[in-house]
């Protein structure tokens, strides 16, 4: 790969990643109840230069509103409010998934971190 810049590998890079995308939003659109192709979505979301909270929420919301709610979706969505600057709302959702897992040291973890962060 002599000669190659890191400007002439972006254009392939940014089409395999969009590539990318459009085979989660095809998984999702085969099949809306999968978990795995959500999940990737969102993630690939939180890692881009602006975190998009409002598609993050668009692609997580039907794992949320399972009872109960996909566990990875509900701490994926937690921690992307808290990216955002909305750690009343992650804290809100990781307290009341704490109801449902009370032990789950992940949480508590979670919940002191943003509790921290809120000066509390």
């Amino acid at each position: 790969m002599v000669g190659m810049t890191i400007a002439s590998v972006q254009p392939r890079l940014r089409q395999a990643q969009q590539a990318s995308v459009d085979a989660y939003v095809r998984a999702i659109d085969l099949d809306p109840d999968s978990t795995e192709p959500r999940i990737a979505l969102a993630d690939y979301a939180m890692s881009t230069t602006i975190l998009r909270l409002d598609r993050i929420r668009e692609v997580l919301q039907p794992l949320l509103d399972r009872d109960p709610p996909n566990w990875d979706a509900v701490l994926m969505m937690a921690i992307a409010e808290a990216s955002a600057g909305k750690e009343e709302a992650a804290l809100e959702r990781v307290r009341r998934m704490r109801e449902r897992r009370p032990n789950d040291l992940d949480l508590m973890q979670m919940e002191a971190s943003l509790l921290a962060d809120l000066d509390r």
